[in-house]
């Protein structure tokens, strides 16, 4: 008889507590009613921004889990960053960095595209409808080569854009040799070796309204000569 009651009194006490808990739970509970972001979203699908925290939102104000709401955000695509932010008395205000697209990648099996870091990531393909506008530059070669594609394209960029022009496809050759197609619609093909000097004489010729690279009448332009190039129209 002792047995049963102190079973008894075990049990009691077990569903006093439970409903203490379940109680205090209620009293505390506060629902989170607005999730602001704190940005205008340039890339990342606000959907799936809004999916990836809504588990944690229902816990509400004092229940959620700011550490896993924020790696649920770095999650979605184009987001790298993420900070998320209480704000009394029912708001949670998220702050994302996304990704900057600096060219697209031209994998063999699938396309992807290379952010401002040299970071090479795999969007959802129909992201890249959003990025047709930007007129971002193509990058085809192996993705091993991904780091020395950057530094190149930049090196080439720093030379041309005073010219006014751009690079619209970057391009390692299968010799390892370098070709740049320009948003002019001209081909530099540029070798293996002494890209920056082939540039500067590029450069030089394109100022010179004598040469004629600029009537658009020249359409490849092939600097893997010592003194001087080739072109072909």
């Amino acid at each position: 008889m002792r047995k049963f009651i102190w079973v008894l009194s075990g049990v009691v006490v077990i569903i006093g507590l439970s409903l203490v808990w379940s109680w205090w739970k209620q009293a505390w509970y506060r629902p989170i009613e607005v999730v602001s972001l704190a940005d205008k979203l340039q890339y990342a699908e606000p959907v799936l921004v809004k999916n990836a925290v809504a588990d944690e939102v229902k816990l509400g104000f004092f229940g959620m889990h700011i550490g896993v709401m924020r790696d649920r955000l770095l999650e979605v695509p184009w987001i790298v960053g993420a900070q998320v932010q209480r704000k009394w008395p029912k708001t949670v205000l998220l702050k994302v960095q996304e990704r900057q697209p600096l060219a697209i990648w031209e994998g063999a099996a699938t396309k992807g595209v290379i952010d401002t870091t040299g970071k090479l990531f795999y969007p959802p393909q129909a992201d890249f409808a959003k990025l047709s506008a930007k007129q971002l530059p193509e990058f085809v070669g192996q993705e091993t080569r991904l780091s020395a594609m950057v530094e190149m394209y930049l090196q080439i960029l720093a030379k041309i854009k005073p010219l006014g022009l751009a690079v619209k496809k970057l391009q390692i050759m299968p010799d390892n040799g370098w070709q740049a197609m320009l948003d002019n619609e001209m081909l530099l093909v540029l070798g293996q070796q002494e890209v920056e000097e082939r540039l500067s004489r590029f450069v030089l010729a394109y100022k010179d309204q004598k040469v004629g690279l600029r009537d658009g009448r020249v359409h490849v332009v092939d600097l893997r000569y010592t003194n001087g190039f080739a072109t072909n129209g």
